[in-house]
């Protein structure tokens, strides 16, 4: 009898972390329409709130703009909690806003959202992305 109860604890153990790796992954959708978009991108346009005023700037170095649109990859991502944006970004394809999305820029509190309806999708912003930004925003004062 010890020996089925261990079985079925180690059994129960088992389904229980892959439950909870489940829980903790993040799933991709609609990854090839999104490359699709962010391909066709050739400047964005950053917008940083500031207390009672919006600063607003382009950017069109080829390398900034692949940095932020890499991070438009369809990664769903529910544990990232809802943030309160610090600005958003719009996305150029010629003269034309061809996609948006919102980030946050804080300490516990690194994201960047954006919406393809029904679908929320979030991204952890990497490490270079955030510099970016925070840098970027710095520059706008």
């Amino acid at each position: 009898m010890g020996s089925m109860k261990k079985n079925f604890i180690i059994t129960l153990l088992y389904f229980a972390s892959l439950f909870l790796n489940s829980c903790n992954q993040s799933t991709y959708k609609n990854q090839d329409i999104l490359k699709s978009i962010t391909e066709k991108v050739d400047k964005i346009q950053v917008f940083y709130y500031r207390s009672n005023d919006t600063i607003k700037s382009f950017v069109k170095e080829l390398d900034k703009i692949d940095l932020i649109c890499r991070l438009i990859d369809g990664q769903v991502d529910e544990s990232i909690k809802q943030c309160k944006p610090n600005g958003h970004i719009l996305f150029y394809s010629q003269k034309d806003i061809i996609f948006e999305s919102y980030f946050t820029i804080e300490n516990n509190c690194e994201q960047l959202s954006y919406f393809i309806s029904p679908q929320r999708y979030n991204t952890k912003l990497t490490h270079r992305a955030g510099i970016f930004l925070s840098e970027f925003g710095d520059g706008l004062k």
